[in-house]
């Protein structure tokens, strides 16, 4: 009897996930979010692989300001949409690196609240491994050691 339960239970939730996974598929073909948090979320990362960047970056702004329990999603997505960005019109122009700026300062937003994500400890890597940041403290003043051993510390990984 308890199987025949937890059966009738698992198959309920397989359909709500389906006319979940419907209704989420019709909204990005429509281009309006759906109604439900959680589903703006999946929504944001869905029309952003549709090409709407734009509107994927506003709705994750928008959640992450406006909804505490999703902040940390939201700002994790974030930095992640912008890091993909980043890599998908990267070039001689340098046209990627602000994007990659621009993810660091959610990534690291959640990690001033949650330090022990490291998915998102991960991602900020990466975004600093694609564009380091000088600090100022072996500067001009430093002795040419330090201002050598600076240089070496933030040059590019050798493969």
């Amino acid at each position: 009897m308890v199987w025949i339960a937890i059966a009738s239970w698992q198959a309920w939730q397989w359909r709500e996930a389906q006319a979940t996974r419907r209704r989420l598929l019709q909204a990005v073909a429509s281009a309006t979010p759906p109604a439900g948090a959680e589903e703006q979320l999946a929504w944001a990362t869905a029309a952003a692989g549709k090409g709407r960047f734009d509107e994927a970056v506003k709705l994750l702004k928008t959640l992450a300001q406006q909804r505490a329990d999703l902040r940390p999603t939201a700002l994790y997505n974030l930095g992640t949409l912008y890091l993909q960005e980043a890599q998908r019109c990267a070039g001689p122009q340098g046209e990627a690196l602000p994007l990659v700026e621009l993810a660091k300062q959610p990534l690291r937003e959640l990690l001033r609240s949650h330090p022990d994500d490291w998915p998102a400890r991960y991602q900020l890597e990466r975004a600093l491994r694609l564009a380091p940041e000088v600090d100022d403290s072996a500067g001009e003043d430093a002795t040419p050691d330090v201002r050598k051993e600076r240089t070496m510390s933030t040059g590019p990984a050798v493969r």
